[in-house]
This record gives C-alpha cells, sequence and structure tokens, in this order.
C-alpha cells in the first residue's frame, strides 16, 4: 500500500503516515519506483498509534508498546499504567482549570461594577490590582 492508500483507510493525512514512518513507528519498503510500501503489518501498527493517540498516550508511550508487543510480551499492563498516571494527571489538570475558571468568574463579577481608569505611573491595569481573591 503506499501513503495514500493508508491514510486514506486510518482517515489521517499522508503527512500523518510520513511522520509515524520517519520516527519509526513503522517501517515501510520501498518499491522499484521509490515509493514507499506498507505492509498490513504497518497498517495495524499505525491503527494501533492512532488509537493509542486518541487515547492520550504519547509517542514515547506508543513507540514501547509497540516494542515490547514486537519482543512477543504483552503490553498491556503497561498501557493501563499509563492510562492510570495520565487520567490522574488529567484530573489535576481539569480541578486546575476549573479553579482558574472560578478565579474569572469572581474578577468578572467584581470588574462589572469598576470603572476603566487610565495609568497613572503608579498603576497598570486596575481591575487587576485591586482584585483580591477573597473580599476584603
Amino acid at each position: 500500500m503506499r501513503v495514500s492508500d493508508v491514510a486514506k483507510r486510518l482517515d489521517v493525512s499522508g503527512d500523518t503516515v510520513r511522520y509515524y514512518a520517519r520516527i519509526g513507528l513503522v517501517s515501510p519498503s520501498k518499491s522499484a519506483n521509490g515509493y514507499k510500501d506498507f505492509s498490513e503489518k504497518d497498517y495495524r501498527k499505525l491503527r494501533f498509534a492512532i488509537r493509542a493517540k486518541s487515547l492520550g498516550f504519547t509517542l514515547a508511550d506508543i513507540k514501547a508498546l509497540l516494542d515490547v508487543s514486537e519482543h512477543g510480551e504483552t503490553p498491556c499492563p503497561i498501557a493501563r499504567e499509563v492510562i492510570a498516571k495520565n487520567m490522574a494527571s488529567l484530573s489535576r489538570s481539569i480541578e486546575e482549570s476549573m479553579a482558574l475558571f472560578e478565579r474569572m468568574k469572581s474578577a468578572m463579577a467584581v470588574w462589572d461594577s469598576m470603572p476603566d481608569k487610565h495609568p497613572d505611573g503608579e498603576t497598570i491595569c486596575t481591575l487587576i490590582e485591586e482584585w483580591t481573591e477573597t473580599p476584603d
């Protein structure tokens, strides 16, 4: 299969297929005319990589999983460990984002009643400088 065939089957761009080949996720052979020729095994690896990316796995994670599999071992315990770690990290990130959102809402509520002021040499933006996270 050529790059365009693989890309179409996977519903990705040809650039994605070429990039994954360039970084070594797959090693397509070269045809006599110089085109990359992807095997069904290459296709399965690329499909795996795309699915893993959609679950938040990094390319380094994916390479490691493929390597373990290539050596005849199951990468599933590693996949479970990585996704559990990623979920914990994402959960923290969501909590931090929600806290930021609440601070922003609080600031906007206070700023609605404050006038815009020009800088006076002592201040830059009074909205920010006078805002406190908790009311005084």
